[in-house]
């Protein structure tokens, strides 16, 4: 099971090869992507990481938090699971409550 990590701080000109190359000696990676803007295809400063094994992923937190990289202190650490936002209603409530007015009854 692969654990994604969270790496924040990226200067503009950090490339996926330089995370690949700072993560390596930690432990097999499966995925380096950093996040690029759509409209300008700059770097938005945050990246994620993918590796093979949930302790070669802690071993690399405890290891580059804070590390110096293109004169950027990095923020490393798990990532967050993404969770979806509830699906609205008309009124604002949950579909669920879509029925009844928004009003929170079933």
């Amino acid at each position: 099971m692969t654990t994604e990590l969270y790496v924040g701080n990226l200067s503009q000109n950090t490339t996926e090869d330089e995370i690949r190359a700072l993560f390596e000696p930690s432990g097999e990676l499966t995925e380096v992507i950093i996040m690029v803007d759509s409209e300008t295809g700059h770097s938005k400063g945050y990246g994620f990481v993918q590796m093979k094994n949930f302790i070669a992923a802690k071993e690399a937190v405890a290891r580059l938090n804070g590390q110096l990289l293109d004169k950027h202190e990095l923020v490393v650490k798990p990532a967050r699971e993404h969770r979806e936002p509830a699906l609205l209603g008309v009124s604002g409530g949950s579909l669920r409550n879509h029925r009844q007015g928004g009003r929170g009854r079933i």
